[in-house]
């Protein structure tokens, strides 16, 4: 366990920061805390606080294995959680994972909401100007402004596998995919342009590198007389 204490002076200002965290550093801990299945990779705990304005700040980070028995109640399938957040006016963010992010749709489910929507991995990032979290009693993890969201798994019966990260830091970044099967919803078909699988829609765009890709793969018929429109288009290189 380390534990790390603070002071700063800086125009008028005085801050204090107290931070706690497991240290892991290489190796990951087992049975932390004398919980049996319980594996911790990374769990730290900071609060800060400036005078005069009285602008307190709260972080937290952790990356652990859960134990069967605390997950065994709540529907999930998984050990493997991440949570890490800032309360703050200024640079407050909200990291969360559970699963694997090399899950694929046709792995188990660790998530299932009456068979209606299954999940096998979940990311949700939100960082609108980005954070700095803390890692161990010293350490510090920084996430760079942007957003990202991952969901793997099905959704009514049909696989989908869905990614979007958006960055800001030196210019425009969004890179990500959405693959889902052939989807049929009452009378409306989604699927490729050739009608075999599932619509495909790709694309990595960094406003920096004046760099555009795109791809989509993707028709739509309606009505069993098969009304359908539908194509492929991709737009792959740069801009000057």
């Amino acid at each position: 366990l380390g534990v790390s204490l603070a002071f700063g002076f800086k125009e008028g200002e005085v801050s204090m920061s107290l931070q706690v965290g497991v240290n892991t550093q290489d190796k990951p801990i087992e049975n932390a805390f004398g919980q049996a299945g319980l594996t911790v990779r990374n769990l730290a705990f900071k609060a800060s606080l400036k005078l005069p304005s009285v602008t307190p700040e709260i972080a937290f980070n952790g990356d652990a294995d859960l134990p069967t028995s605390w997950t065994s109640g709540s529907g999930m399938k998984t050990q493997k959680a991440v949570l890490g957040f800032v309360l703050a006016k200024v640079d407050p963010c909200l990291k969360f994972e559970l699963g694997d992010e090399t899950a694929k749709p046709t792995d188990p489910a660790i998530i299932d909401i009456g068979g209606v929507v299954t999940a096998n991995y979940l990311k949700l990032l939100i960082a609108p100007t980005g954070c700095t979290l803390p890692v161990g009693g010293r350490g510090e993890e920084r996430l760079e402004p942007g957003f990202g969201f991952a969901f793997v798994g099905t959704v009514v019966g049909s696989k989908l596998d869905v990614v979007l990260n958006v960055g800001f830091q030196g210019g425009f970044k969004m890179k990500g995919h959405v693959k889902t099967d052939k989807f049929d919803l009452y009378a409306i078909t989604l699927s490729s342009y050739d009608g075999k699988n599932g619509p495909d829609i790709e694309f990595d765009i960094d406003s920096a590198a004046k760099k555009y890709d795109i791809t989509i793969d993707a028709a739509i018929e309606i009505g069993k007389v098969q009304y359908r429109i539908g194509g492929i288009a991709s737009v792959q290189g740069k801009v000057s």
